[in-house]
């Protein structure tokens, strides 16, 4: 029930253009969930987006970057770049089709790979800058991010190179497909 009550809550938002009431009527669910005892002390909050896709840059633009400050100390958050990307595996490479085409897989691995070495929550300072900036999954940008976020471009490159950034798109995949229900929208955000 309350994976639905998320599902529906944040799909009005992103149907809607009344971001910051809408960003108060989550709260207010939110809320409402910690009230009646049915989170602890923190709630795990999933965001899966596409780093070309134009409403997961509006979501993050619009409402999650300006409220991520209010709720980073009540929430557990996973940010999962994939969305309705495909994976294919030929002669034990894995291959990767994105909806916005192959620079939104290569911002995606740029963004699996920021995530995965980050400290604390300096991986999601770096996607909240990267879908901020002018083009999430160009390099200028993402090195800029990366610098502002103390995270080292030349170990986001050895992840790329080394073939560990396949390894991390493909297990964002994992997550996105094992979604029930299945990825209808992108972005899609998912409290448990």
């Amino acid at each position: 029930l309350h994976h639905q009550i998320c599902y529906l809550t944040f799909f009005f938002i992103l149907q809607n253009n009344l971001g910051r009431l809408n960003m108060l009527w989550f709260l207010f669910t939110l809320s409402a969930l910690f009230v009646t005892g049915n989170y602890a002390n923190t709630v795990n909050v999933s965001v899966y987006y596409e780093g070309l896709c134009p409403f997961s840059v509006q979501f993050f633009k619009e409402q999650f970057n300006p409220s991520y400050d209010e709720l980073e100390s009540i929430m557990n958050l996973d940010l999962v770049p994939f969305g309705k990307a495909n994976i294919t595996e030929e002669d034990g490479k894995l291959s990767f089709t994105c909806q916005h085409g192959p620079a939104e897989c290569y911002g995606s691995k740029v963004h699996s790979c920021a995530l995965d070495l980050a400290q604390g929550d300096q991986g999601i300072r770096f996607v909240m800058c990267s879908m901020a900036s002018p083009d999430a999954t160009a390099d200028e940008f993402s090195k800029k991010c990366a610098e502002d976020n103390n995270i080292s471009w030349d170990d986001i490159q050895n992840c790329l190179k080394s073939g560990k950034a396949d390894e991390l798109l493909a297990a964002n995949g994992k997550k996105t497909y094992s979604l029930k229900p299945k990825l209808a929208h992108v972005p899609t955000v998912v409290l448990d």
